[in-house]
């Protein structure tokens, strides 16, 4: 087996590191060397036919993120080739930044921070609590299944939107379709996106459903900002049609200086790093080493798409 590595995701330590685990692959970093390659990790913006058609022996890609919306699926499935993502891998990380948004919102952090800096003491009393809230999720995948789990934690009841009405660990509700978004989004205290890029997702949070939030709610996005019509979601919270927004995705990204969100007051940006782990690379190792073996052994592939 003959392995390219993209260098924008795996380093030549990592790298390194494969070959001592795999002696009998071979591993490279160069996209020029073609011959005899019959897998590619990549960045999901290298698996589309401009890069790929120059390895006419490919057979499997492993897509090195959860997110492959820059990918050409369409492109790769024609080709029959296996196709892999590291779905189940930043699930930890964005859940527990998930809680940070909204303590941030909920216990009046900057405010705090402001007063710190003057030297002032400003207590703010009555400040929202987690515990009897309701939170509604918009997407069960992963993400939204270990948000779920910990919001449990809190003494909180939640509702999860996804396709299917089947149960998921961790949500009290499942809803569906139309009727069931915006009933998930006029009853939650805290509205939490975390829905995958596709072509069906895009602009799924519009202006119509922003509008029927409750006005003390919280609105977090840690999936993909083309998810949400951001121009809509500025417009209500500058009006203060809701209590405030935590970000971690936006559209464009980077989000340009001049951009309104950064002047909001009610608004917490983190720029798209609600992953960042030490412990990240160390399970994305694992599926790599584990996929290598079964590849190898002629087995099913972990976390193969077919959509």
């Amino acid at each position: 087996m003959k392995i390219l590595l993209d260098p924008r995701m795996i380093t030549a330590k990592h790298a390194d590191a494969l070959r001592v685990a795999f002696p009998a692959v071979v591993f490279t970093e160069d996209p020029a060397d073609a011959e005899g390659v019959d897998a590619v990790f990549c960045h999901p913006s290298f698996a589309v036919s401009a890069k790929l058609d120059r390895y006419p022996d490919l057979a499997w890609v492993q897509i090195m993120m959860a997110g492959y919306d820059t990918a050409d699926v369409a492109y790769l499935l024609a080709r029959r080739l296996a196709v892999t993502n590291m779905r189940d891998i930043f699930h930890i990380s964005i859940a527990e930044d998930v809680f940070a948004k909204i303590l941030v919102m909920n216990r009046a952090v900057r405010h705090d921070l402001e007063a710190m800096g003057s030297g002032k003491w400003e207590p703010i009393r009555h400040l929202p609590e987690i515990h009897g809230s309701t939170v509604g999720i918009v997407g069960a995948g992963s993400i939204g299944a270990a948000i779920a789990t910990r919001m449990k934690a809190f003494g909180a009841k939640v509702v999860g939107y996804r396709r299917k009405n089947a149960p998921v660990d961790g949500f009290d509700k499942i809803v569906t379709g139309r009727d069931g978004l915006f009933e998930l989004m006029s009853e939650s205290d805290i509205v939490i996106v975390a829905l995958p890029l596709k072509k069906e997702t895009v602009g799924r949070i519009g202006r119509a459903e922003l509008s029927v939030m409750k006005p003390d709610a919280l609105f977090i996005n840690v999936g993909r900002g083309e998810t949400v019509d951001q121009d809509a979601l500025v417009e209500i919270l500058r009006a203060g049609s809701i209590r405030g927004a935590g970000l971690d995705v936006m559209t464009p990204e980077p989000l340009p200086p001049d951009h309104p969100l950064w002047k909001l007051q009610n608004v917490f940006i983190t720029p798209h790093n609600a992953s960042s782990s030490p412990f990240v690379w160390p399970r994305i190792r694992a599926v790599l080493h584990e996929n290598i073996r079964r590849r190898l052994a002629g087995e099913p592939l972990l976390n193969e798409i077919d959509d």
